[in-house]
């Protein structure tokens, strides 16, 4: 028998070398697409940080979209091979298909290591209030120190997110791999092709193009709506975009994504064109434009963190636009309200 009762999960390519040591994402928080980002990005710019290649199990649902994810890994390539075809992919965590698939992965994955392994696994908190800040961000001391006990030995390092509430920060480190880390998680070409054959006709056209991002359909009934935008009020958000930024309608043209229909009619005055795509390339093609106007997501703001572009978040309230207005690249918007730092 194997001394390592787990080789068979990793497969003899995947195998790590003598004395290379590995992060390896065993589970994410159970969030949509851009929560999942965010954990990860966090884990892989605390790898980076450590020179450790990083290794994103849970994350087999998106990798055929990911440019930079190893097709090596025998779990990776196993766990995605539903997600390959175009309607698996756009199949959201509630789907029946996608559950009893992870409780799949849970079973033959996670358990075992998790069993084998549970001296070498980093847990996140329980609560979504209070993040587990990875190096290079400032942590607490216990928690510094039993990453540095891990890393003092030559066991790879496993993540292991609590469902609906236990996440993993950086923002330290994100900023300061930002690079690394949007070269690492590019989209395929295939994808590319699609956001370019959208933008381009609307670069040669306008001289500003914004990302418009409206979450419709959970956000209509999530914590009682507290985050729903409706589509009158984003009309009127652009309106008042123009106006403040002293451009006008000619010169800028918007690309609405949105996981819901968009009633052009409201938009009559605006120069809209909307995304028929799905999220990772609705993702991409935000991240792709000037700036980004949208809701109050994790899918807004990863697209302006990928792209190093500023997020304005659309609000019920009476819009800040002062705050807004000397802002050029990404920044930790202290408007967003839906995830912590």
């Amino acid at each position: 028998m194997s001394k390592n009762p787990l080789k068979w999960l990793v497969g003899k390519s995947e195998m790590r070398q003598k004395n290379l040591k590995r992060v390896i994402i065993l589970q994410h928080d159970g969030g949509e697409l851009a929560n999942q980002l965010w954990n990860y990005i966090s884990i892989l710019a605390y790898a980076i940080e450590r020179n450790y290649p990083c290794i994103n199990y849970s994350f087999f649902e998106h990798t055929s979209s990911f440019h930079g994810f190893c097709s090596k890994n025998w779990t990776l390539r196993f766990f995605s091979v539903p997600f390959r075809r175009i309607g698996l992919r756009n199949f959201r965590k509630g789907s029946l298909f996608v559950r009893l698939w992870r409780t799949g992965y849970k079973t033959v994955v996670v358990r075992p290591i998790t069993f084998f392994r549970k001296n070498s696994i980093v847990y996140s908190n329980e609560s979504s209030t209070d993040p587990y800040y990875l190096p290079p961000t400032v942590a607490t001391s216990k928690k510094i120190d039993l990453l540095e006990k891990m890393e003092g030995s030559n066991k790879d390092i496993l993540f292991f997110s609590a469902i609906n509430g236990g996440v993993f920060r950086n923002p330290d480190g994100i900023r300061k791999h930002h690079h690394k880390i949007v070269g690492i998680i590019a989209p395929t070409m295939s994808i590319s092709k699609k956001v370019d054959s959208l933008l381009e006709p609307l670069r040669s056209k306008y001289a500003h193009v914004v990302g418009v991002h409206i979450r419709q359909s959970d956000y209509k009934t999530f914590k009682n709506g507290k985050y729903f935008v409706d589509q009158v009020r984003f009309v009127e958000i652009l309106r008042e975009y123009l106006r403040n930024y002293g451009k006008s309608a000619q010169e800028v043209g918007f690309v609405v994504a949105s996981d819901g229909p968009v009633d052009l009619s409201l938009f009559y005055e605006l120069n809209v064109t909307v995304s028929k795509n799905d999220v990772v390339t609705d993702l991409f093609t935000l991240a792709s434009c000037n700036a980004v106007i949208g809701s109050d997501s994790t899918l807004s703001h990863f697209a302006a963190y990928y792209g190093d572009i500023p997020h304005v978040i659309a609000k019920n309230e009476v819009m800040d636009w002062n705050y807004y207005l000397n802002k050029k690249t990404y920044f930790p918007n202290k408007y967003l309200t839906i995830m912590l730092y």
